[in-house]
């Protein structure tokens, strides 16, 4: 007969077991689920043009002061932006009809501010539940990045993930991951055709970049531009209890 003991550590594993499947499911649907609420998104008609002075929006316990033609929507759980790239300019009389007219091939990024964390880091999700996901061969990427399918039934769905960067040390950690619905050397793009790249901005607020493929070829600029620009956002002085 099993030992007090024993019967304890067995429960400890069983559970751990059952949490790290819970964990891996989670995160899978909340991939799937975030994409497909942001081809919701797409068919919004966005603000009017406005002033671009800054409006002061709170997210949490966090504020912000963000130009107000750039803001398209602000709650209490996020905080949604919108603006051309390059330039990282937002809604004018000049540029209004990239906003309006939805074209796949508009030179726009989407960016989505929220107090989600991320429950594992980019590497550890990347190896544990990413990787042994993967079929097939590699696909064409821009250059720095190494593209994938994944195999059917795990919770992926037909997206492709790019990731890198490729340096000469393989060692290095995986540091950029984007979901794409499509890959982006697909033409003619379609208004569902867009990438998904999820940055920690801060240890309480995380930021959703989306954009359409064929702007993925500038997938490091527009991770340090924009990272660098929403950080100007931040004010430093938090919303008391």
């Amino acid at each position: 007969m099993p030992s007090s003991r024993d019967s304890f550590w067995s429960f400890r594993i069983a559970l751990t077991v059952l949490v790290t499947a819970l964990v891996t499911v989670g995160i899978v649907f909340l991939t799937r689920f975030s994409l497909v609420l942001w081809s919701n998104t797409l068919a919004e008609a966005p603000l009017p043009v406005v002033s671009d002075d800054p409006v002061i929006v709170s997210l949490g316990q966090q504020l912000f002061a963000i130009p107000g033609n750039m803001l398209t929507n602000a709650t209490g759980d996020a905080v949604e932006l919108a603006m051309m790239w390059p330039g990282l300019v937002g809604r004018t009389e000049r540029n209004i009809t990239n906003f309006q007219d939805q074209d796949p091939a508009a030179p726009l990024l989407r960016l989505r501010l929220d107090q989600n964390r991320e429950t594992i880091n980019s590497e550890e999700r990347f190896e544990r539940i990413i990787m042994p996901a993967f079929a097939g061969e590699l696909l064409p990427a821009p250059v720095g990045l190494i593209a994938r399918h994944f195999r059917p039934g795990t919770g992926f769905g037909p997206d492709v993930l790019y990731y890198g960067p490729l340096d000469e040390q393989p060692s290095h950690p995986i540091r950029y991951l984007a979901f794409c619905a499509e890959p982006f050397d697909r033409l003619p793009l379609s208004d569902t055709s867009f990438c998904q790249r999820v940055i920690q901005l801060t240890p309480d607020i995380r930021l959703e970049i989306r954009f359409y493929p064929n702007l993925l070829k500038d997938w490091k600029k527009i991770d340090d531009e924009v990272t660098d620009l929403v950080r100007t956002y931040l004010i430093d002085s938090q919303i008391s209890d």
